[in-house]
């Protein structure tokens, strides 16, 4: 059963991973052979002159860890108006309802197609969003982008400028080892982490299904995306935030190349 960790490094969170974008969340733990491997689950904060946007709103459990988070970011302003929800799984739109009445004024984003059966109460507070759609913050923004490995028919991946940061949610995803200090840490600051086994691991149990297909058109329209929208930041859910694409990204394809040896 998947577990908190007795152990995260919560300290070292949040954490400015680029001028205005703020890095959040907690730990899963995965079990990996006789080690112990934690998911992240991380939401991130883009802070802007006018209104800040929080990428997904964790698990419920999470709200703790989180709400000390965004106090510290958020002291001296702006206030959060946007909670973007990338799709309806719970480590992702878990927490929108308590986020929501935490912050009265903010109003939930994406392909948001049922939450009002969910959350009748709050129906008027979910606007429907689509890729193409940019949230302007004053002096930053956020673009709604297609995503390019979807696991829900609601998936939307984002695009945060000017930090050219791409936040792929499930998409980039790969596990590191608690016990090595690796939590709250970049992939860049990990030399030794098997970056390649570890995202063939998750991907196993978050995206079963690229184990099954040809992965190469989504390496080459991956690829493309970074190329064609000058990304220099890679940020998902359930991965590390990427800073050194030249050196991580590759390790990240290969993974998604061999996603097929982690399926029975």
């Amino acid at each position: 059963m998947i577990e908190r960790p007795p152990q995260f490094n919560a300290s070292r969170l949040p954490r400015e991973v680029a001028p205005g974008l703020f890095w959040l969340g907690e730990c899963l733990v995965l079990p990996y052979k006789d080690l112990v491997l934690h998911s992240s689950t991380s939401v991130y904060l883009l802070k802007g002159e006018d209104a800040a946007l929080l990428v997904d709103c964790a698990f419920p459990s999470d709200r703790p860890s989180l709400y000390a988070q965004l106090d510290s970011i958020l002291a001296d302003g702006p206030e959060l108006r946007y909670l973007f929800l990338s799709h309806q799984e719970v480590p992702h739109a878990g927490a929108v309802g308590h986020l929501l009445d935490r912050y009265p004024n903010a109003i939930a984003i994406g392909d948001i197609r049922d939450y009002h059966l969910y959350f009748p109460d709050l129906a008027e507070r979910f606007e429907q969003r689509r890729p193409g759609d940019v949230i302007d913050l004053g002096g930053t923004s956020f673009e709604l982008v297609e995503p390019v490995v979807e696991d829900l028919l609601t998936t939307s991946w984002g695009i945060g400028t000017p930090q050219n940061a791409l936040f792929s949610v499930d998409g980039v995803s790969f596990g590191h080892m608690h016990e090595a200090g690796h939590c709250g840490m970049t992939a860049s600051e990990l030399p030794e982490l098997d970056i390649t086994q570890m995202g063939s691991y998750v991907i196993h149990f978050a995206l079963p299904w690229m184990g099954r297909v040809d992965t190469a058109p989504y390496v080459t329209a991956l690829e493309r995306l970074i190329r064609e929208r000058e990304i220099e930041v890679v940020l998902s859910t359930h991965g590390l935030p990427i800073t050194d694409l030249a050196e991580t990204m590759p390790k990240i394809y290969e993974g998604m190349r061999h996603a097929h040896e982690f399926i029975a």
